[in-house]
């Protein structure tokens, strides 16, 4: 959450509001167990606190990737569908 010059909740709004980074999974990890609802407000995908396992770590991280793909079969699934209706005479 402490980095250098910008701390971690500053740092995942920005990476939301840049149309280049905003779907990025963003995972953060803290010494500070009340962040977790900061951090989900900021636009994190996931929060845990430290200390952790590396397993626990490389789940979520998993996890985030894969609800990742999934949202982006739906936008491709429903661009789809909304350029088939668009395309079908009124009926």
């Amino acid at each position: 959450m402490k980095l250098p010059g910008i701390d971690g909740i500053e740092k995942c709004r920005k990476l939301r509001a840049d149309e280049q980074t905003h779907s990025i999974p963003v995972i953060m990890i803290s010494a500070f167990e009340d962040m977790t609802t900061e951090a989900i407000e900021a636009g994190a995908d996931d929060f845990f606190s430290k200390p952790s396992t590396m397993e626990e770590a490389f789940i979520r991280v998993r996890s985030a990737f894969r609800i990742r793909h999934l949202t982006n079969e739906l936008d491709r699934a429903v661009a789809y569908i909304q350029e088939l209706e668009k395309n079908l005479p009124n009926l």
